[in-house]
């Protein structure tokens, strides 16, 4: 079916010709519908053409498509608006459009170049009018300034990588920028998270935001038959980052970019033991997977086996993370070992069934492991200064020299929390840390992030400040952890206030 390429949204869906009459078409004016007007341009569609196949010809000898991905297949038509230059607004509708073909880009890519994961989609869910062989688009406009682009880099360097090269002495997302820029996609999602980070100072920026997002997706979407390389992997991780940075809570659009991410994660085969960029790219992503995962209370994308080396068993990953290495490696090995004790402990509390004994066992061994993590923390990743409570504030002060420590150990206390409060009836040692009190971890979460102004560990606070804040019952500690919340958003530009908001409805705030 031949979509039509005129007129206005409603028209364009229902394949009918519009007036064009502005500001309402006769055909919304009829029916008494908001007559939405689509960015100018043309539109880029979607189509595997004969790159998706059928598993050695037949459909009974493909792997069939879970629920998710065959509500990915049903949106694999979906359009965009071209690059061309436009003047006016645009909406969040548009926005959308454009999460939904990055999130079929991503798995189509996954489907189409993995021979070692076939995969059978219904053609009718494949649908479309062209494929991206034949994809061609008005010509793009011309690339930002250069002292705009300069501007959005220099943003990028300091208000986003940090957080990506948390975990990474070797601060890729950073030190490997001049190699990046020459891959237009990459470059692309970067100037996009730099500008959607600079909205939240000059909402002036939203259109450029959105601009950027479409000319990221131009360069992305020609590549979809093509095996990934580490550079466009980065991309996709970038602005799965993107989603992250603006939600305001553990929504489906954002899930469903893990769960593409994921995917293109088994094709270029990464996982956190890869190596230099490939290991760097997968903790970025790692640490969004038990974000998204604590607060949609549930299992990580990514199960733990995948984490690590194929043919590595979870029990066996200890001594991964404890291999002979510089103490720059030992700070980032312990720092993402704590994110890999957090997804265990997420995939044991949220399993959907478990026998009781099988959840006594791997109840125990991470208790166990937990223990051993916090007694063998390298000097790096111990306060360098402490100072307990006082009756001004009621949290500790913490300070830490290094991020990797600062939030290593806040993730430590988090999944202290979470396993403690899902203890089973069995016997341990009632002298070690992980027996101390809830709230003692609790206040040690906060204290950590009131003392360390490290941006990329305040943003990635977000949830332990949360599960935290649930333990907490007076109203000066809630007034502190809210206004701590409110502080991180304003001062770095990432989302925080829907969990300030969420902490208020669980203290019953906003009931009174």
């Amino acid at each position: 079916m031949q979509r039509v390429r005129t007129g206005c949204r409603n028209c364009r869906r229902r394949h009918k010709k519009c007036d064009e009459l502005r500001p309402v078409c006769t055909s919304c004016s009829k029916k008494g519908e908001t007559c939405q007007w689509p960015l100018k341009g043309d539109v880029i569609r979607i189509n595997t053409g004969d790159s998706v196949k059928k598993s050695n010809g037949s459909p009974e000898n493909a792997k069939t498509p879970s629920t998710v991905h065959s509500e990915v297949a049903g949106s694999v038509g979906s359009e965009v608006a071209s690059t061309s230059p436009v003047h006016g607004e645009y909406n969040y509708d548009d926005y959308d459009v454009l999460h939904n073909v990055f999130r079929d880009y991503m798995f189509l890519n996954a489907f189409t170049t993995n021979p070692l994961e076939p995969f059978y989609l219904e053609a009718e869910a494949l649908e479309v009018t062209h494929s991206l062989d034949n994809f061609v688009t008005e010509p793009p406009p011309p690339d930002l300034p250069q002292d705009e682009k300069i501007r959005l880099l220099n943003r990028y360097i300091s208000e986003v990588a940090p957080w990506l090269d948390m975990f990474d002495h070797r601060n890729q997302f950073t030190s490997r920028l001049p190699l990046m820029v020459k891959e237009r996609a990459l470059l692309y999602s970067i100037l996009t998270i730099a500008s959607r980070q600079q909205e939240k100072f000059d909402t002036s920026a939203k259109e450029r935001t959105f601009r950027l997002y479409e000319q990221c997706l131009t360069h992305l979407l020609p590549k979809v038959k093509q095996v990934p390389s580490m550079d466009i992997v980065s991309s996709c991780v970038i602005l799965c980052c993107f989603e992250m940075m603006a939600s305001n809570s553990p929504s489906p659009a954002w899930r469903k970019h893990l769960e593409g991410c994921a995917e293109l994660f088994k094709t270029a085969e990464v996982n956190g033991f890869s190596g230099e960029l490939k290991s760097a790219v997968f903790w970025c992503f790692a640490r969004m997977d038990i974000s998204f995962a604590i607060a949609g209370r549930m299992r990580t994308v990514i199960p733990c086996e995948r984490w690590l080396p194929a043919g590595s068993s979870v029990y066996d990953a200890r001594s991964l993370f404890h291999k002979n290495v510089t103490w720059n490696e030992a700070c980032d090995n312990f720092a993402n070992y704590s994110v890999f004790l957090m997804s265990r402990v997420l995939n044991l509390i949220f399993a959907p069934s478990l026998e009781p004994k099988e959840f006594e066992s791997e109840w125990l061994r991470l208790f166990n492991e937990l223990s051993l993590w916090w007694d063998e923390r390298p000097g790096e990743m111990r306060p360098v200064e402490f100072q307990n409570p006082s009756n001004e504030v009621p949290f500790p002060k913490i300070l830490y020299c290094v991020s990797p420590a600062i939030s290593g150990n806040q993730l430590f206390h988090t999944s202290a929390i979470l396993l403690m409060s899902n203890r089973p009836r069995v016997d341990v040692s009632d002298s070690g840390i992980l027996t101390r009190p809830l709230i003692w971890h609790a206040k040690q979460i906060v204290g950590i992030s009131l003392t360390n102004d490290h941006h990329g560990c305040l943003i990635n606070s977000l949830q332990p400040l949360y599960v935290a804040g649930t333990l907490l019952s007076h109203p000066s500690e809630h007034k502190i952890i809210v206004d701590l919340l409110y502080a991180i958003e304003k001062r770095t530009g990432w989302s925080m206030s829907w969990r300030a908001h969420d902490l208020k409805r669980y203290w019953g705030l906003l009931d009174r």
